[in-house]
Formats: C-alpha cells, sequence, structure tokens
C-alpha cells in the first residue's frame, strides 16, 4: 500500500518479483474520501468490533417462505439477525 503521493512507504519485494500494479489510490488519498475502500473496511471493522455477535457468534440458516436468511445467534446474550 502506498502511504502518500509521493510512494513513500512502498515496500520493495525481490528484484524476479512479479510487478503489481497499484489499484487503490494511497492512504492520504483514501483518507479524505468517505467513500474509498480504506474507509469502508474501516467501518465494516468498527461495526463487527462493537457487535461480537457479528464478530464471534455462529450462524443459522433459516428458511422463511421460501427465502433463505442468514442469522448470527447468540454471543453470549446478544442475537442479530
Amino acid at each position: 500500500m502506498i502511504w502518500d503521493s509521493e510512494g513513500t512507504g512502498l515496500t520493495y519485494g525481490p528484484p524476479d518479483m512479479e510487478r503489481q500494479e497499484n489499484r487503490f489510490a494511497d492512504v492520504q488519498t483514501q483518507l479524505a474520501d468517505e467513500n474509498s475502500i480504506l474507509n469502508y473496511y474501516k467501518r465494516a471493522l468498527r461495526i463487527r468490533n462493537e457487535n461480537p455477535c457479528i464478530a464471534r457468534g455462529t450462524t443459522e440458516v433459516l428458511t422463511v417462505r421460501d427465502r433463505i436468511l442468514r442469522r448470527c445467534a447468540a454471543h453470549l446474550t446478544a442475537t442479530v439477525l
């Protein structure tokens, strides 16, 4: 991942390594964009960490009128549907 527009922090692999193209903007740019992939993952991780049932609960498949739903079964005392 590139940290800023100058390419700071980029790790270089062995000389014979296949070159990887960066598909996303640098971190500095992504932090300023609320819709960036970096901010998307930050939000997803925050939601997961704030809800232990999502992070560590078990999953149960429910069928309601031919529709499949997934329910996160209880983790300690919480249940999320």
